[in-house]
């Protein structure tokens, strides 16, 4: 067979030799790739002068071996009714062959020849709007892009989304997806799919470097970089040949205002040991690694020659901080060993299992209000969960915590067969690099990242802004929490709205503008379906009620529709059939 290309008003065909047979395909709208209606003759200028020119339109495309050349697209139907054998003369051969030769050749130079590679103001790119290039996929960055009006924002602005990770994590509901009670696709969101209704621009990458004199974002992508993630790749690095099968991809981005959601990142305080040691728990694998983890060890307690000790030693699990993460850990793995594992593993398994929480305060939920602390705290004691509080970590090593008592000091070891840090978050070193671009001075506080009261990056005159746990507001922090990052992303949107509404940037730098934070209340799952809420003005729900209310809550809070009928599906096959036990990775 024989495929066409049309480009610059040009057509490219390539007579496949020792052949008369020739079928050429067209592209429409209404049926895609389909067969041509006329067949090419053995004479390339006659063909192309009686059927190619009237035939084939725009996004015609050919393969030779294989090898693609011009636009992908599939064929759909491929008929061969309208094939038609010729017998040629020796003028004719030699015509075709003379045409076969200098095709071929033009071909050969194309696909040797590197893809032209195209900086990013020719990416659609309009010069003559300001670029808004936002960093981050979390709360603050999804509801930013979310609340950013399409109609008057596309007017004034190019707006760039740039991040790693290429979805939105609903990071309230990990603890279940740790422990099979929700699935991992029920609570990731697309980030590209707000970003293509709002027509908005998205790559995935990381940022490297930012110069705020300069104005510009430097960025790499290293995925596809590994020997198996370029089997099928050959030229990854945009290079011909080996040279350029496992290079990064570097570019630059040019903005005018710069939004940092990138978030944050746990934090160790200097704990020897943690990161050696410990699970992480705040991305999805994470909690994939965790489901792994405990699953694999019930099936090794439950092998035949297993001493008393060995399995008491791995089945003792310790999570390391007492605030929501922590406690609803503990609680959403109470649930899996005492709802699900218990129906499935030997039952003389279950006496050895040990769940201890440890944390440096005196109540967990230190942050609620005090009589949901108690409360918490108590329901934990009565479900045989270990708290221990007023205990801080002073070491971590193979199996083994050593804790010491925050009042008087004495250290002692605690042994453990699993162990989770959920305990604090630091900067993350994206942004060091805006810290360190920034004029010396305007961010003396080396452990966050400085804004004024309208989310403004000190020292940036007006061009960087912060949302989210990578920012503190002055004068007045706020907790770093998915719902200040919420509010701020939706705060920070309605200021670009009214500069594009009015036709005026100098809206964005009105110096009275001031975020206002309004709590709406606390939810934290405590196990056993039980819950705790405390909503401001209203009332502090505890037990049962509490607990329907949060899965009602989590349920309809998702980012999008799909989401939600996702996660209710989730919630009610667990009610009905249980957890998922079985180990994938």
């Amino acid at each position: 067979h024989a495929y066409v290309t049309r480009q610059n008003k040009r057509v490219h065909v390539l007579l496949p030799p020792s052949t008369g047979r020739f079928q050429v395909f067209r592209h429409s709208k209404k049926r895609g790739l389909h067969s041509a209606v006329m067949s090419f003759f053995p004479s390339f200028r006659r063909a192309s002068k009686m059927t190619a020119e009237r035939a084939f339109g725009r996004g015609v495309v050919f393969w030779i071996n294989d090898a693609h050349i011009g636009t992908p697209a599939t064929p759909r139907r491929v008929s061969s009714t309208r094939t038609q054998n010729f017998s040629a003369s020796s003028r004719a051969r030699k015509e075709d062959s003379h045409w076969n030769e200098r095709l071929e050749k033009v071909l050969e130079r194309k696909l040797s020849a590197p893809e032209p590679t195209s900086s990013i103001e020719s990416c659609a790119i309009d010069p003559k709007k300001k670029t808004i290039v936002v960093l981050g996929s979390g709360w603050g960055a999804i509801s930013f892009i979310k609340a950013l009006d399409k109609k008057r924002t596309t007017d004034m602005f190019n707006v760039v989304v740039v991040s790693p990770r290429n979805y939105f994590l609903y990071t309230p509901l990990l603890p279940g997806v740790a422990t099979g009670a929700v699935e991992t696709r029920s609570i990731v969101e697309s980030i590209r799919r707000p970003i293509a209704e709002k027509g908005f621009k998205y790559y995935e990458a990381a940022a490297t470097g930012v110069d705020a004199q300069k104005k510009t974002v430097s960025f790499t992508n290293r995925y596809l970089t590994s020997a198996t993630a370029t089997k099928w790749l050959p030229n990854v690095g945009g290079v011909s040949g080996e040279s350029g099968k496992h290079k990064s991809q570097h570019f630059q981005i040019n903005y005018d205002y710069l939004v940092v959601a990138v978030g944050a990142i746990p934090n160790t305080f200097g704990v020897p040991g943690v990161e050696q040691h410990c699970l992480f728990f705040k991305e999805v694998a994470h909690a994939a690694q965790f489901r792994s983890q405990v699953n694999a060890r019930f099936e090794r307690a439950a092998l035949p020659g297993m001493s008393v000790r060995q399995i008491e030693d791995l089945l003792r699990f310790v999570v390391i901080g007492a605030g929501p993460t922590g406690v609803e850990l503990a609680a959403e793995l109470y649930d899996l060993v005492y709802n699900d594992v218990a129906k499935t593993f030997p039952r003389r398994l279950l006496k050895h299992v040990s769940i201890n929480i440890v944390d440096l305060q005196d109540r967990l939920l230190s942050t609620y209000d005090r009589d949901i602390q108690n409360y918490a705290t108590d329901f934990f004691q009565k479900a045989n969960i270990n708290c221990i509080l007023n205990t801080q970590v002073k070491e971590v090593r193979q199996c083994v915590l050593t804790v010491a008592d925050k009042n008087t000091g004495e250290e002692k070891e605690l042994p453990f067969g699993m162990a989770v840090w959920c305990s604090g978050i630091k900067m993350n070193p994206v942004c060091e690099k805006v810290m360190d671009s920034l004029p010396e001075g305007s961010q003396p506080n080396r452990r966050t990242l400085l804004a004024d009261k309208a989310m403004r990056v000190k020292g940036s005159n007006g061009t960087i802004y912060g949302i989210g746990d990578c920012v503190t507001l002055e004068p007045k922090a706020y907790p770093a929490t998915a719902q200040v990052a919420k509010q701020e992303g939706y705060y920070l949107a309605d200021r670009f709205n009214k500069a594009a509404e009015t036709r005026n940037y100098e809206v964005l730098d009105d110096p009275d503008t001031e975020f206002v934070y309004t709590h709406r209340g606390s939810l934290a799952y405590i196990g056993k379906d039980a819950a705790v809420a405390d909503i401001p003005g209203v009332t502090i729900l505890k037990g049962i009620a509490a607990g329907l209310f949060w899965k009602s809550f989590e349920t309809v809070s998702q980012v999008s529709v799909g989401n939600s009928f996702k996660v209710g599906f989730d919630m009610l096959r667990t009610r009905i059939f249980g957890r998922d036990i079985s180990r994938l990775m």
